[in-house]
């Protein structure tokens, strides 16, 4: 009996330690909702703990942990959700879990038997775990959240597995022999020791994982557009070894912004952002109103299609959007993207095609010449 209080005391100082590791981390990390959940749940799971060791005192306690036992997986529960902004659970879902919590609490009112009265609120706490997990699984995008998953799913399997061994500890009858239900009850804490800490680490690590992505995004990211920044297109372009990149200019724009004011401009500027992120390459917003799309792997065919396809979808927007601006058009400038090129010899080479579409009246598109056509030769006659 000692060694089993000891245990449970060691487990609730590691569930408390965890709990507080997750308050400092909230606060740490604004708006990770995340880790408030996961405290709740610490801090539930912590009590469930400590009225496990003390038992024996009757009714009181087996409420309690009748009680404890859904509720702190259901906070587990939606800390997951809140991983990938899933909301909490539904309605119908929060419903059959208190539905069930109450029957267990009911029957042990009732007096009934131990197994039957730990059975319901067991469930209860299964359907909040698979819950979670389901919604790990229908977002999954990486070998973590496949982790948490198979975790969850142990979980789920624990609580079902645990019903006989701690109906007898709640004054059930055992179907087992004292020294059977004892190593039962020993195998049962120790996986619960080695399950509890490994599904909060994967819960920390993924609520971590999405901080640094959310802030590298944020670092490569035009605000204003969502597109990508100079800074990381020039890195797409410099692992691109073969391809098409298409530079991309709004024509007039300083017109737009003088006649109609920024936040007009601003819409504009949006408008072609959204065509162009919707072709299959990276694209991004270099300039004020200046623009990239990288087509990896493309032929200038492609390219040239696709640049096609931009001009007329925006000017065909702009004349929805903005009628009384006249025809809104961009011009756009093509160069091949060949091994061994630099990424600026690639850009003056689509900006010297983009400059050329500019010069020849705007509104087109245009593909970058190695050789540039010669001025005819004017012929002088010999001097006498």
């Amino acid at each position: 009996m000692a060694l089993t209080v000891s245990f449970f005391d060691v487990m609730t100082a590691l569930i408390a330690a965890l709990a507080v590791l997750a308050c400092i981390c909230f606060a740490v990390m604004r708006g990770r909702w995340a880790l408030a959940w996961l405290a709740a749940s610490l801090v539930i799971g912590a009590a469930e703990m400590q009225a496990m060791k003390i038992i024996d005192y009757g009714a009181i306690i087996v409420a309690i942990i009748t009680f404890t036992v859904p509720i702190a997986h259901w906070c587990f529960a939606q800390a997951l959700r809140a991983t990938v902004n899933a909301g909490l659970s539904s309605r119908w879902l929060n419903g059959a879990i208190a539905a069930l919590t109450g029957l267990s609490l009911a029957m042990l009112a009732a007096g009934a038997d131990a197994f039957w009265q730990t059975l319901p609120f067991q469930i209860a706490a299964v359907i909040a775990v698979c819950d979670g997990a389901r919604c790990i699984a229908q977002r999954r995008s990486s070998i973590l959240d496949g982790a948490i998953v198979v975790t969850q799913i142990c979980v789920a399997l624990m609580l079902l597995l645990r019903v006989p061994i701690l109906s007898p500890i709640l004054g059930g009858h055992s179907h087992f022999s004292t020294a059977t239900q004892d190593a039962l009850l020993s195998d049962m804490l120790t996986a619960w020791a080695i399950l509890g800490p490994i599904s909060v680490a994967l819960l920390i690590a993924k609520v971590v994982g999405g901080m640094v992505s959310s802030y590298r995004s944020r670092a490569e990211r035009d605000d204003l557009t969502g597109l990508l920044n100079r800074a990381a297109f020039n890195e797409h372009l410099e692992a691109c070894q073969d391809g098409v990149l298409i530079l991309c200019d709004i024509d007039h724009f300083k017109s737009i912004n003088d006649n109609f004011g920024h936040p007009v401009g601003d819409k504009v500027i949006c408008r072609l952002s959204q065509i162009l992120a919707s072709q299959r390459g990276p694209a991004a917003r270099i300039g004020g109103e200046e623009f990239a799309l990288l087509l990896p792997g493309a032929t200038m065919a492609d390219a040239l299609h696709s640049a096609e396809a931009a001009r007329m979808a925006f000017r065909i927007a702009m004349r929805s959007d903005l009628p009384e601006a006249g025809a809104v058009s961009a011009s756009f400038g093509i160069a091949p993207i060949r091994s061994g090129t630099s990424v600026q010899q690639v850009l003056a080479e689509a900006d010297d095609a983009l400059y050329r579409s500019k010069k020849q009246g705007r509104d087109r598109v245009s593909i970058y010449q190695s050789v540039k056509p010669r001025k005819p030769a004017i012929w002088l006659p010999a001097a006498a």
